[in-house]
């Protein structure tokens, strides 16, 4: 990854961003709505450009008295973060991908707004998978039609009955011949050499069950959406780093937690001994629970952080209340089945807590369908226990010595919000000094033991 300028590199912005500013606050704006909320150092910064970097260092520097650095620092992260374009190009990956070993499986339902675009991206990739399969999840809109007309080479799985993402997931599985699996949501999009910095990686990774790309927001292109992801005793499970700009932080990053199934590379030695995702989730924290039953067997979970994918977050659910009901009951069944001693019991504290707060917090505001949420999760996870807990005693029997969720837990990212209120990712001074490491050996550590 480029990481410093030359002082004569020419430095334009980026004629989709235009600059806005909203009672006191200064933005980034992007025409479809997308912003980044910066300061007004950002804004002296912006108003500098085109020109060399050294000269925008000089010409910002000519109105603030900050130092070189500091101005030299926030250059390089508009640059990365997709809002300033370089007159260098970035260098093409070297070496060979597993072409050939890779199957690649789309999941999907009603995607036709998103699925041309993710078929398009793979079929634009310098290692060519062995195949690609779309599972469509019994979709009542054209999506099969667009895959079956203007895709003649994938295969089509396509469902009467919606089996939803675990079951798509699973299937895809068994039906897939590579040796590495990629599964993919229909509203990503991949870059050209995606699939061959994953395949690279997982094969210098012997005991790698999985390889997590990075995930950026398609609308926003230079900020994370997530690395892997992780869980802690409070809130909800979370994207790593979301809302970060990847400024080369995580060059030294051996590890995740988790991986995010939105985007993942599965190794099949790895998912014929963890088996597949548990459908009892339905939707959320399915991948985090294969992650931990992956990691118990002794397979890790690396990132690779040049293989880049762009998703259309949160472009399935559509309400709170759905995707509230299903995170509601799937955290306490990720701890109840996987989750041992103290720790299982204070992260259960913690969650319930957390639930009776949010139930008395919508019945206050007279919300009642959301305050509902609540008695009706935790009635679908009382009547779904006993399996759980039979699920459980087979996992904890046949884990690896030595293997623990404590160990997958200690491996959580510091927390640091690089979102601001409206969750638009933060761009300014004050996140240069706080997380980017200015004025330090390195940027912000990026993961260790949480505390």
């Amino acid at each position: 990854m480029k990481t410093s300028f030359d002082e004569q590199e020419i430095l334009s912005p980026d004629p989709e961003f235009v600059l806005r500013e909203e009672d006191g606050s200064v933005f980034l704006a992007r025409a479809g709505g997308q912003r980044i909320r910066t300061d007004r150092l950002g804004k002296a910064v912006w108003e500098s450009l085109p020109g060399t970097a050294g000269g925008v260092v000089t010409r910002v520097r000519s109105q603030w008295n900050v130092s070189a650095d500091l101005v030299r620092r926030l250059l390089e992260l508009f640059f990365h973060a997709e809002i300033i374009i370089s007159s260098a190009g970035e260098p093409s990956p070297r070496g060979y991908g597993a072409e050939g070993d890779i199957s690649v499986i789309v999941i999907t339902r009603n995607g036709e707004d998103h699925i041309r675009g993710c078929l398009e991206s793979l079929a634009a990739q310098t290692a060519a998978p062995l195949e690609v399969l779309v599972v469509d999840n019994a979709s009542t809109d054209g999506t099969a039609g667009i895959v079956r007309r203007d895709f003649p080479r994938t295969r089509l799985l396509s469902l009467k009955k919606n089996i939803y993402f675990p079951g798509a997931v699973n299937l895809g599985l068994a039906e897939a011949r590579g040796r590495f699996l990629m599964v993919l949501n229909d509203d990503t999009e991949l870059d050209p050499d995606c699939l061959l910095r994953l395949s690279l990686k997982m094969a210098a990774e012997p005991r790698a069950g999985a390889v997590a790309p990075m995930m950026k927001f398609f609308g926003l292109r230079g900020f994370i959406n997530g690395l892997g992801n992780h869980v802690r005793a409070a809130g909800w499970g979370s994207d790593n780093f979301i809302g970060c700009v990847d400024a080369g932080q995580f060059a030294g990053l051996a590890e995740v937690p988790s991986a995010c199934f939105g985007a993942v590379l599965l190794r099949r030695e790895a998912v014929r001994e963890a088996g597949g995702l548990d459908t009892g989730y339905v939707a959320y924290y399915e991948d985090v629970d294969w992650s931990f039953r992956a990691r118990l067997l002794g397979w890790t979970v690396v990132p690779e952080p040049e293989a880049v994918v762009y998703h259309k977050f949160g472009a399935f659910w559509k309400t709170q209340a759905r995707k509230q009901a299903h995170v509601v009951r799937n955290r306490l069944r990720l701890v109840l089945k996987l989750f041992e001693g103290r720790t299982r019991g204070s992260f259960l504290r913690s969650y319930i807590r957390e639930d009776i707060r949010g139930f008395l917090a919508y019945l206050r505001r007279g919300e009642f369908g959301l305050a509902a949420v609540y008695p009706r999760a935790y009635i679908a996870l009382l009547a779904g226990l006993p399996r759980i807990l039979l699920a459980r005693r087979e996992i904890l029997k046949t884990r690896s010595p030595g293997h623990g969720v404590e160990a997958i837990l200690a491996l959580n990212p510091d927390f640091f919000s690089c979102l601001d209120e409206t969750q638009s990712p933060r761009l300014d001074a004050a996140a240069v000094f706080e997380y980017y490491g200015w004025g330090q050996a390195e940027p912000h550590p990026p993961n260790h033991p949480e505390r």
